[in-house]
């Protein structure tokens, strides 16, 4: 058991030293599941590069640019995603289904000369200095409210419900309720990427605040 471990550790570690970076028009969370369409060479080359070797890249939220076309300038906090599954479709398109994992902060970017971002990265600690009374008050309400969202969806658009959630749903979960959330709230990307910013239990917080102020909870 040791053997496969050890070379997963070992994949992880190298591509955080050299992390290809994928610039989105919004920022990707911890559990979050995110489709792509991949057409530009530059990216089809980084879907191979980690297919093959079972690792992440990173995206991070464009602060300045385009996802097409040149290197966009792009937020310093981004998450991981895995890759899922694919379709490549006879007009050479291809889809990727990724879903978000750690949050990480860039420490060094370098652009490659076909124009892929890449990015020597360090794997933020989601650990809080928060009372526990308080992120467990805070706590219920935002899993009700979800629930309650959640059932409004499913209900109204059931084909959508299954494609933009990764089973098994996890409402007991502070940090996978907190993130669900902010994907569903309608506020600015700037907005959800200053929640990302924040540690797992200083996000809730500021959610929970947040919708205390609309009222929402």
């Amino acid at each position: 058991m040791n053997g496969p471990a050890t070379s997963e550790r070992s994949n992880r570690v190298n591509a955080m030293n050299d992390l290809p970076i994928f610039p989105l028009g919004m920022p990707l969370f911890a559990g979050g599941v995110l489709p792509l369409q991949i057409f530009e060479a530059r990216y089809l080359d980084m879907v191979s590069e980690c297919s093959r070797h079972d690792k992440p890249f990173g995206v991070c939220m464009i602060t300045r640019g385009g996802e097409a076309g040149k290197a966009a300038e792009h937020a310093q906090v981004g998450t991981l995603a895995t890759i899922r599954d694919f379709d490549q479709t006879e007009a050479g398109l291809l889809y990727i289904r990724t879903l978000g994992s750690e949050r990480f902060r860039i420490l060094r970017r370098w652009i490659q000369d076909n124009g892929l971002i890449r990015a020597e990265v360090l794997v933020l600690d989601d650990r809080d200095d928060l009372a526990q009374s308080t992120l467990e008050s805070s706590f219920a309400p935002l899993a009700a409210l979800l629930k309650q969202l959640h059932g409004q969806l499913k209900q109204q658009h059931p084909e959508a419900f299954e494609k933009v959630l990764e089973k098994p749903l996890r409402y007991t979960e502070p940090a996978w309720v907190t993130n669900r959330l902010i994907e569903l709230l309608q506020v600015s990307n700037l907005q959800k990427q200053q929640w990302l910013e924040l540690s797992a239990g200083h996000r809730q917080h500021a959610v929970h605040s947040f919708l205390e102020e609309q009222q929402a909870v």
